[in-house]
């Protein structure tokens, strides 16, 4: 009788070798195949092949187990890894947000303090200056001469260009398109992820940049102005820029507002 043919045999003699070949896989296999077929067959050297099958079957075995700690412990150092670096991420961004916001308040608080309007007046363009040169720094790539933001101050029925930061040159308009007014006055945030692709490209031609941000800037019934973000590639800013921009917009309202407050201790 052949090997092949004690195998067969026990597997005819014992259908539990064929239920474990397939249900444990090849390892444990071996090692009741090795047992079971000597038995079976009665191999007049039958300690000779039980010896290797079950050789064979630990070794199986044994690397069967040492692949799967392996892979158990490199899955366990990728999500070590993906824990570190979420940990890192979040921990660079609360030192970004600490580093971007807190000069902002700063002088949000020193406006609040101030007991003249003159000295509020004072303040109020350095507030914009902060807000806007945060918005520049923190959206958009972080390539260098890539992102620009801007403020535009309602006046006159027209949003008026005020200040800017960021990659170098003012905006080609002064005064932006009575469109940018309307979505203003009606308080919409927005993002354009590719001028060349928005309803009416016409308006963008000539534009140093290809995407942009818009968020209006306002205090309770009254919109002050606009706060806006610039790319010079397409789809370059992303939702948590739109999101940070909003933020920043109110908190230029909200220091805005304080004009028509009374002074401090009054």
């Amino acid at each position: 009788m052949t090997m092949k043919q004690g195998v067969r045999t026990a597997r005819e003699a014992h259908p539990l070798v064929e239920a474990v070949t397939h249900a444990r896989g090849t390892p444990y296999a071996l090692l009741i195949v090795g047992t079971v077929a000597t038995t079976v067959t009665g191999f007049p050297d039958s300690w000779i092949w039980r010896g290797a099958a079950l050789a064979v079957g630990v070794l199986a075995l044994t690397a069967r187990e040492v692949v799967g700690t392996a892979r158990a412990r490199a899955t366990e150092r990728q999500l070590m890894s993906a824990r570190e670096a979420a940990i890192q991420a979040k921990t660079n961004l609360t030192v970004m947000l600490q580093d971007a916001f807190e000069p902002i308040a700063e002088v949000l608080g020193r406006i609040a303090a101030c007991r003249t309007k003159a000295d509020r007046d004072k303040l109020t363009p350095v507030l914009v200056e902060k807000v806007v040169g945060v918005a520049a720094s923190i959206c958009g790539p972080s390539k260098a001469g890539q992102t620009r933001s801007c403020y535009f101050k309602c006046e006159d029925g027209q949003l008026k260009f005020l200040t800017y930061d960021g990659r170098g040159g003012k905006p080609r308009h002064q005064n932006l398109p009575p469109q940018a007014y309307d979505l203003a006055q009606k308080r919409k945030s927005g993002i354009e992820p590719d001028v060349r692709s928005s309803a009416d490209p016409t308006l963008f031609l000539g534009a140093s940049y290809r995407t942009y941000i818009s968020c209006p800037v306002y205090a309770g019934d009254e919109v002050l102005g606009l706060l806006t973000v610039d790319a010079v590639e397409p789809h370059t800013l992303s939702k948590q820029d739109l999101r940070s921009t909003e933020v920043l917009a109110h908190m230029l309202g909200a220091g805005l507002a304080t004009r028509k407050l009374p002074p401090a201790g009054a």
